[in-house]
């Protein structure tokens, strides 16, 4: 593979360089929420919790609601949170095991996922790190405890991967027929990491398979992350000299390994969780890179 620099400055560091911040936020929160008499317990997940927090986490918040007091909790959930501190902005999502997710983003800046749990559904959430209780009226702590069985989780995540990535498939020709640059370069980017280093997490540390697509090539292994890194600045080189693209023939070098490469990754990952790789899909990608932009993908 061709050497190409990045020409990143790595002297330059953000001017927060400890979890002293987040570490007061969580101690503010477990103050202001065990106040809350709808709240019974608080407790930690996620980097927090494992031990792997770095001044740039997510602060993983997570809150016990009796049932009686549910519906309540939930339509008021923004309000729980800005008793903490305001909210910048949030976004909701509701989570297959009955509980209430707020990701929101609040002052200082922070970044906090506020987890709203019923009490009576404490053990239908999948817990990948043990918790670490902040207060517990409820007495519930002895029921948070690791329940991570990765196997039918990690097939049905992979096999929503497989059909997320030959769905986009018609993506490159279409932007190229189109003369859409800029998105073609974003599309690039995104066959890295919202694929190739995800196919790479799941065989060798599944727990960082379920990271955000765009936090976790800093959990390859550093001959993996020399693989994605090489590919991000071979698409920054392709695309430096703006619109449009420098060479054709670069880009098309670029995309024959970079989807052999998500296609080897991806079958691999299948062989190692027992799912079943689509090849007819794979073939019938490859016939129309050909047809279309004479691409020639060898995997």
């Amino acid at each position: 593979m061709q050497c190409v620099t990045s020409g990143y400055n790595l002297d330059v560091k953000p001017a927060t360089s400890d979890t002293a911040e987040l570490t007061a936020f969580i101690e503010e929160a477990s103050a202001v929420l065990s106040r809350d008499e709808r709240i019974v317990a608080v407790w930690l997940e996620g980097s927090f919790a494992g031990g792997s927090a770095d001044p740039w986490s997510d602060v993983d918040l997570h809150v016990a609601v009796p049932d009686a007091e549910w519906e309540g909790a939930v339509a008021r959930r923004h309000e729980i949170l800005a008793t903490v501190r305001p909210i910048l902005g949030a976004v909701d999502a509701k989570l297959p095991w009955g509980g209430h997710l707020v990701s929101a983003t609040v002052a200082g800046p922070v970044r906090v996922d506020l987890f709203l749990e019923k009490l009576s559904l404490l053990g239908s959430a999948v817990r990948r790190e043990q918790p670490v209780v902040l207060y517990d009226e409820a007495g519930i702590a002895n029921t948070l405890k690791v329940n991570w069985h990765p196997e039918a989780i990690v097939k049905a995540q992979l096999e929503q991967t497989l059909r997320l990535f030959f769905f986009g498939s018609a993506w490159p020709v279409r932007l190229w027929g189109r003369e859409e640059w800029g998105t073609m370069m974003f599309n690039a980017v995104s066959l890295v990491y919202q694929f190739l280093v995800p196919a790479m997490l799941v065989q060798d540390d599944p727990r960082s398979y379920f990271r955000p697509p765009y936090h976790n090539e800093r959990h390859l292994s550093p001959m993996r992350r020399k693989i994605a890194d090489q590919f991000v600045a071979e698409i920054a080189a392709a695309f430096a000299g703006g619109p449009p693209p420098v060479s054709f023939d670069r880009l098309k070098s670029l995309h024959e390994r970079l989807i052999a490469a998500v296609w080897r990754e991806l079958r691999l990952a299948c062989e190692k969780w027992g799912v079943e790789y689509p090849e007819s899909a794979q073939e019938a990608m490859r016939e129309y890179y050909r047809r279309e932009l004479g691409f020639e993908i060898k995997d």
